[in-house]
C-alpha cells in the first residue's frame, strides 16, 4: 500500500490516490457494494428509501478510540463529503438536508426521488471534529475512523483496530518505509 506523508489522510481533503486508497483501511462507509451492485451493510444496520426520504439506522459500533459511532458523526461526514472536491460530492448532490433523528438514526431529504440512493452511501465516516486534531507540533493528525486499521501518526504504522466490529484481518501490522507501506503478517 502506497502512502504520501506530504498529503493528508483525511478522505475529504487528500489529493493523492495513495492516501485515498489507504483511507479505506482507516474509515468505514455506511454501506459498500458487491460486484453485483448489491448493498452490503457496514456501519449502517438498515437503510430505507421512500420517495425523497432516506432513513439510516446505525449498527452498534465504535470508532478506533472506543467512542460510539453516532448519527451526529454521520451528519458531520455527510456534510464534509458534500463540500469536498471528491467523487462523493457529486454523488450526494441531490441531498437537500441531513439530520440526526436520535443517536443511531439519520434522516436524509433528497431534492428528487432516487430509489437507488442507498447505493451512494459509500463515503467514509469519521468521528465528528477529529479532522481538526493536531499533534504537539501543530500538525494535523489522521482523523478517527472505525475501519479495520488505526494509523499511528508518530510512527506512520497501521495496526489492527481492536474495536473493529467486523472480522479481524490476519495482517496485524502494516509498516511504512520511505513513504511506502510494507506488510508484516503476524499470525
Amino acid at each position: 500500500v502506497l502512502f504520501s506523508s506530504k498529503d493528508s489522510l483525511d478522505p475529504y481533503s487528500c489529493v493523492t490516490e495513495q492516501n485515498a486508497v489507504l483511507g479505506q483501511l482507516i474509515f468505514e462507509p455506511l454501506v459498500s457494494l458487491t460486484n453485483q451492485y448489491d448493498i452490503e451493510y457496514r456501519l449502517a444496520k438498515s437503510v430505507t428509501v421512500s420517495d425523497k426520504l432516506c432513513s439510516i439506522t446505525l449498527r452498534d459500533c465504535v470508532f478506533s478510540d472506543g467512542t460510539d459511532v453516532t448519527a451526529a458523526d454521520v451528519v458531520f461526514s455527510f456534510n464534509k463529503a458534500k463540500k469536498s472536491k471528491t467523487r462523493y460530492a457529486d454523488s450526494l448532490k441531490y441531498v437537500k438536508s441531513v439530520e440526526a433523528v436520535n443517536t443511531n438514526t439519520v434522516s436524509v431529504t433528497l431534492s428528487r426521488n432516487d430509489p437507488n440512493f442507498a447505493n451512494l452511501l459509500t463515503f467514509p465516516i469519521m468521528k465528528s471534529g477529529s479532522d481538526e486534531l493536531k499533534d504537539k507540533d501543530n500538525q494535523l493528525l489522521c482523523p478517527i475512523g472505525a475501519g479495520r486499521y488505526v494509523f499511528d501518526n508518530e510512527t506512520d504504522v497501521l495496526s489492527l483496530n481492536k474495536n473493529y466490529y467486523g472480522k479481524k484481518s490476519a495482517i496485524k501490522t502494516i509498516f511504512s518505509s520511505n513513504d511506502i507501506f510494507a506488510l508484516a503478517v503476524v499470525w
